[in-house]
């Protein structure tokens, strides 16, 4: 985080075929069929292309099998998102995945805040969740990929007819206004 001020973000176009299936290659997915198959149903979005390294650096470039074609980016990133949360590497950060998406930027603190857990667990939290390719620093601390971030929401919206959403959001409404007040 030292050198943080100092990234630049900047947003990438789809990417053509064989630009894309190069960075398939270089994460390792090498089988032509199987190229030509996530190539299909990520479209060269960056987002998705991501997403689908993500799961496969969980559980191997063998879950790609089953992917269908489909034009919709939106719904190929849900899609991936939820095979990465059903994933049991994940379980220990997946509820901060589900819930932590209220927040504009998270920190330890503000985790276990959220989480209602101790600042021990929320740091290992806090760790783990940052090495996950969606997230990005943040001035205060970490943040959510932007689109990640809507999708989740939109997830955790649905949830119980968004009771968890509101009382989740008013806890980050509630740390954010006693920390920075």
């Amino acid at each position: 985080m030292k050198y943080s001020h100092g990234i630049l973000f900047h947003e990438l176009l789809e990417l053509k075929e064989n630009e894309a299936k190069q960075y398939l290659i270089y994460y390792g997915l090498t089988d032509d069929d199987s190229l030509k198959r996530v190539y299909s149903f990520t479209g060269g979005y960056p987002l998705c292309l991501m997403l689908a390294r993500t799961l496969a650096q969980e559980i191997g470039w063998d879950a790609i099998r089953d992917f269908q074609d489909t034009a919709n980016k939106d719904r190929v990133a849900s899609q991936l998102l939820e095979r990465i949360l059903a994933q049991e590497k994940v379980n220990e950060v997946k509820d901060f995945l589900e819930k932590g998406v209220v927040t504009k930027w998270f920190n330890p603190e503000s985790i276990a805040f959220i989480m209602n857990i101790d600042i021990d667990d929320a740091r290992v939290i806090y760790d783990k969740i940052g090495q996950f390719s969606f997230i990005y620093p943040h001035k205060f601390g970490l943040k959510f990929h932007d689109r990640i971030r809507d999708i989740l929401l939109e997830r955790l919206k649905f949830l119980n007819n968004g009771e968890t959403y509101n009382l989740l959001l008013n806890r980050w409404i509630t740390f954010y206004e006693e920390k920075y007040k």
